[in-house]
């Protein structure tokens, strides 16, 4: 718990709150207008909280480079790990954080939408449970990654999966694919992994 606190508190500065002016305007301007549309099967409100999920990653991504990516290359990382802390709590550890640090930049634009759109906690559940899942993939696939030029990689391919969600009309099979995929991701999360990054 001491982790996740810390991370959170050290992230709360002017460029956090500069970042959450600049999703929840952009968001806002994107904000589609009229009367409500379906494309591929989907009502357009269904769209609106994809978008919101692609939104979240990209930030989540930001958000890891001064937390996860920066401690994997200053070796605090291989300090926890020497002064046995388990991997699967520096995993949750940081998921969690940066979970929570997401869905507190992305809380207005949400706000917006859910008084635009009308509240509707089927898709607050879908858009929750979605993203907590995508952090802890992002998550596992930095710390599994010791080519720290292949961070980049990352978000482009959670990024092609939000989009091929998109064609899952069905949530519980999504959940199905990022569970296996986070526990495939995890198994490849070792502590040598987890202390090794180079150029």
């Amino acid at each position: 718990m001491g982790m996740i606190v810390e991370d959170i508190k050290r992230h709360l500065n002017k460029n956090y709150f500069l970042m959450m002016l600049i999703a929840t305007v952009v968001g806002v301007m994107a904000l589609p207008n009229g009367k409500t549309m379906e494309l591929l099967g989907y009502k357009q409100n269904k769209f609106i909280f994809q978008a919101l999920t692609f939104v979240f990653l990209l930030y989540s991504f930001e958000l890891s480079r001064d937390s996860l990516q920066m401690e994997k290359i200053n070796r605090r990382l291989e300090w926890l790990i020497g002064n046995g802390v388990k991997k699967i709590y520096i995993y949750i550890s940081y998921s969690v954080a940066n979970f929570i640090m997401t869905q507190i930049l992305t809380l207005p634009l949400q706000f917006i939408i859910c008084f635009r759109i009308g509240l509707n906690v089927e898709l607050l559940f879908d858009y929750g449970l979605t993203t907590l899942l995508l952090t802890m993939l992002l998550n596992g696939r930095i710390l599994s990654t010791v080519n720290m030029n292949k961070f980049k990689n990352i978000i482009l391919m959670l990024s092609i999966l939000n989009l091929c969600f998109i064609f899952i009309h069905i949530d519980i099979y999504k959940y199905l694919v990022l569970i296996v995929l986070n526990i495939q991701t995890y198994t490849l999360v070792t502590n040598e992994r987890i202390v090794t990054a180079y150029y």
